[in-house]
């Protein structure tokens, strides 16, 4: 266990020259390149007139992100099953997963997708031109629950990346190939409809994707990750990390360190007076926090070029 309270940037770069690191990227990474965080999709899914949620958006925004996207799905489930029902004769949705529910779940992840697509925003060209240089990261191994195609198509270039958007891509995988990433949630733009959105579908990923969970818990005992993008209030990872911990934390050869970057501007704002009881927690979990002053860009461009004169 790490005795210090706070990363250094110069851990990281030591980890990169070892080539030992793992990127663990969250919606956080992609905003720079004009996509919507979790709650701007939220409130974009919950605006649809397929949806009609008709509470306040701060509602949702304020609650655990699967759970929030269960209302959601449930009210677009509601609205739109007469249609999906066609000449079946059942009046009400029924508890089990009948082939309207698959029809209905199915529409509302394309629907979810299209919403990414549609939703960009400004681009930050300078904060864009910093995160492209993640590659020299020499980072092995990068799992992502983002649905787009930012870290492939503008970080990577396509040739230089082994992507891995469902469990029988693994076998394609080559030990000595490019650095593998891992769309832990699924792609916008290809398979939509298979997209880990709602809490329901992630719990049924969690009992079904048996080689992708076996790939993160490897992952966490063999590379020292590093959190980009993220919160730790994200339950996605929340859950993974915390089935790590249990599986393989207690056993000291398996004891491995976790690093996520922490945006002080942003969560000392967020947390308020929590803030430092935040960073607690997640000493506690064996994750180090580095507290860095300025935007996520200007950190991945810090470490690159200190990896880069090392």
């Amino acid at each position: 266990m790490a005795s210090r309270k706070y990363g250094r940037v110069s851990d990281i770069v030591e980890v990169a020259r070892e080539k030992s690191l793992c990127l663990f990227i969250g919606t956080g990474f992609s905003v720079p390149f004009g996509y919507p965080t979790w709650k701007g999709l939220l409130r974009k899914i919950a605006e649809d007139p397929k949806v009609g949620f008709k509470d306040s958006t701060d509602s949702l925004t304020k609650a655990d992100p699967l759970e929030a996207a269960e209302v959601l799905h449930y009210e677009f489930t509601t609205k739109n099953w007469s249609e999906a029902n066609g000449d079946l004769e059942e009046k009400e949705a029924p508890h089990t997963l009948s082939p309207v529910h698959r029809k209905l779940d199915r529409q509302f992840n394309e629907m979810c997708m299209r919403k990414i697509k549609e939703s960009k925003g400004p681009r930050c060209d300078d904060q864009i031109q910093k995160l492209k240089r993640l590659p020299e990261l020499k980072a092995r191994r990068i799992l992502t629950t983002n649905y787009d195609r930012v870290i492939e198509e503008d970080v990577y270039d396509k040739c230089n990346i082994q992507v891995v958007r469902e469990e029988k891509d693994l076998a394609g995988l080559r030990v000595d190939g490019p650095p593998v990433l891992v769309k832990l949630h699924g792609d916008c733009v290809e398979l939509p409809e298979r997209a880990i959105l709602t809490h329901t579908q992630y719990f049924d990923f969690l009992a079904r994707r048996t080689c992708l969970n076996a790939l993160v818990q490897a992952t966490f005992a063999e590379y020292t990750v590093l959190f980009l993008g993220y919160t730790f209030r994200d339950v996605n990872i929340h859950y993974a990390y915390s089935n790590y911990l249990r599986e393989y934390g207690r056993a000291e050869r398996f004891r491995t360190r976790a690093y996520m970057v922490v945006l002080e501007k942003y969560e000392r704002c967020r947390l308020g007076k929590r803030y430092s009881l935040w960073l607690s927690f997640l000493r506690a979990k064996n994750i180090i926090p580095i507290k860095w002053p300025d935007e996520l860009g200007d950190f991945v461009a810090s470490v690159a070029e200190k990896v880069q004169a090392s």
